[in-house]
């Protein structure tokens, strides 16, 4: 009797159909080489995470939701502060998830430690000026 068995391919399981449905992801990913350049245009919203972390995993499908809803208005990405520790040490990240808004011009304009409620989220969001 054979120890290991050849799984089926996932893809063969799966509807294509539902996969077409499934819109592209809303969140840029940052990593240390583009972040000055990425959080320089526009509002952004950066989720500052690691892998490890339990509520950065729960927060991220929020996260995402909101990147569709406030897409043209505010940039959101993530940077995995373990792939990027000189940013996270630039910017003083002590704990994770850690959400930083920068302005048009890069500055940080405010600062979440933890995970947020979604309505405090939003009202900042829906709080800041047309660029």
């Amino acid at each position: 009797m054979a120890r290991f068995r050849r799984s089926r391919s996932r893809s063969a399981d799966t509807d294509s159909s539902s996969a077409a449905e499934a819109p592209p992801s809303a969140v840029l990913r940052i990593d240390g080489e583009s972040f000055m350049a990425d959080t320089a245009v526009g509002w952004t919203l950066v989720d500052f995470w690691a892998d490890w972390c339990g509520p950065c995993h729960q927060f991220a499908p929020v996260f995402e939701e909101m990147a569709h809803e406030y897409e043209g208005r505010v940039r959101f990405g993530k940077l995995d502060v373990e792939a990027a520790p000189q940013i996270a040490s630039m910017l003083q990240i002590r704990g994770v998830p850690t959400l930083i808004l920068f302005d048009p011009d890069g500055n940080e304009a405010s600062r979440l430690v933890g995970v947020p409620p979604r309505r405090h989220l939003s009202q900042l969001l829906d709080g800041l000026p047309q660029v």
